[in-house]
């Protein structure tokens, strides 16, 4: 009986017509995954050179948010910026941020424009890398305005700090989703896996999809914090709701174990049965509901959730049984539960770094170590230019093509209202209000950075930022 974690198309992947549709666009597969849940074993897979590609956002979008709403979806701007992607770049994959919200808004007008973006990619002859969780930057919805759009009509958009990165970056779930499917409602966790079921069944065998992400950096909560440095009074109730649950934790008595006796929970870290399995079991049986000690921040509880949301979502997904490969993305400072759920359950490797082209090729070899021969490894998230930093595109790609990883995908192509052109440190309320003033002084317009720490195109025009860094792109892309 086969196994159903493990990943095996079914027949239909194989017809004729599948692999005729995705010899339209240069690609097919004949991946078969097959083993045991301790010990998959995989096939090579066939390799189509090194990709390059990014993290897509449209320019006029601040988040997922404006980008899958009916009233801020914008299918001509798409077609613009993935052809300059394509043509001007050389890009051939892009990595795409889905979010719950807007399904459950509308969720066959979500299906619709995820499918007429598709549509988009594909006649430029790019695939999409979909992203079903994320666990950066803010855990609740920012400030929204509406404003008139290009064809006239209003639309809900969020509204950007000047001169802040990521200033309007939602987390998904939605942190106050997160706590309703942990708690007594089983509305929120039918929601839940019938928002990752119906969009992967939808796609399942689609070769316009190159992979499924399930969950971006899931034990992430760096950058959540530093949303709260932008404002020292909420810094400040940061702290002391983090100190209040700490203390309910030790007077509730529910502090969790590092091990179990005869070592479950190690084994729990991997096994995603008696991941689901235990989580439930605590549900239930918890006497306290849960400790809402910190309304707008992640807690370590939080964190748990994450992790039983991501096990289940493991299994979600599995029982669709997709043609594409699943994979689930590491970074630089995630945790060993985290870790070896990552390795266990992805077809693919894929990982983050923001650090000098030699601590990229070091991580790129160490993943190739850790998921060995038969699984492609893709770095799906680099560029921090300063030099302090020095992701950049001429010491990262060269390494990485000399050593056989599959792929790279910056953060961003054209900059816009997500404004990562602009460091990280903008967060931090010193310098935001020193930006606040430049803006008041000079206008918005005149606070591009210097140096971009993101993004490679200039909204309008398509203009490089660096025309070597085009350049460059474009020659590892083989189209040079």
């Amino acid at each position: 009986m086969s196994d159903p974690l493990i990943w095996q198309p079914d027949a239909a992947v194989y017809s004729v017509a599948v692999l005729a549709q995705a010899s339209s666009i240069g690609f097919a597969r004949s991946f078969h995954y097959g083993g045991t849940d301790t010990a998959m074993s995989r096939t090579a897979q066939p390799s189509l050179g090194f990709r390059v590609g990014c993290n897509y956002v449209p320019s006029d979008a601040s988040n997922q948010l404006d980008m899958w709403r009916r009233d801020s979806f914008n299918p001509a701007l798409n077609d613009v910026e993935l052809g300059w992607a394509r043509e001007k770049l050389g890009m051939s994959l892009v990595r795409v941020f889905l979010h719950e919200q807007p399904f459950f808004e509308d969720p066959c007008g979500f299906l619709d424009r995820v499918e007429q973006f598709l549509q988009i990619a594909d006649s430029h002859g790019i695939q999409v890398m979909f992203v079903i969780w994320d666990g950066c930057w803010r855990p609740s919805s920012p400030c929204e305005v509406e404003e008139q759009g290009a064809d006239g009509k209003l639309r809900r958009v969020g509204r950007p700090l000047i001169g802040v990165h990521n200033s309007c970056w939602v987390q998904s779930p939605l942190l106050e989703t997160l706590r309703a499917w942990h708690d007594r409602s089983r509305l929120h966790q039918d929601d839940l896996r019938h928002y990752v079921q119906t969009v992967v069944r939808r796609f399942r065998t689609d070769p316009r999809i190159h992979s499924w992400d399930l969950y971006n950096e899931a034990d992430n909560w760096v950058l959540e914090m530093a949303t709260f440095l932008s404002n020292p009074r909420r810094m400040l109730m940061y702290i002391a709701d983090s100190l209040r649950g700490f203390a309910w934790r030790v007077c509730a008595g529910v502090l969790r174990r590092k091990s179990r006796s005869g070592g479950a929970g190690r084994s729990a870290r991997g096994d995603v049965h008696q991941i689901v399995a235990e989580h439930e079991e605590q549900r239930l049986s918890s006497q306290t509901p849960y400790p809402h000690v910190t309304w707008w921040t992640t807690s370590s509880f939080d964190l748990d959730l994450r992790f039983a949301l991501l096990a289940s979502t493991v299994l979600w997904v599995r029982s669709v049984a997709p043609s594409q490969p699943v994979t689930i993305c590491e970074w630089e400072m995630m945790t060993g539960r985290f870790c070896e759920l990552a390795l266990r359950h992805s077809d693919i490797g894929s990982f983050h770094i923001y650090s000098s082209g030699r601590s990229t090729a070091a991580e790129a070899e160490r993943m190739q170590v850790r998921y060995g021969v038969g699984r492609q490894v893709f770095l799906t998230e680099y560029l921090a230019r300063p030099w302090w930093c020095g992701s950049r595109f001429d010491t990262v790609l060269p390494a990485l093509k000399q050593r056989n990883v599959a792929g790279a995908l910056n953060w961003g192509l054209v900059a816009g209202r997500t404004q990562t052109f602009h460091s990280w440190l903008t967060w931090f309320w010193p310098l935001r209000v020193w930006g606040g003033l430049l803006a008041a002084v000079a206008g918005a317009a005149s606070l591009e950075p210097r140096n971009w720490w993101h993004d490679v195109l200039r909204p309008g025009s398509g203009e490089p930022y660096r025309q070597d860094e085009a350049a460059l792109l474009r020659l590892v892309a083989g189209q040079g």
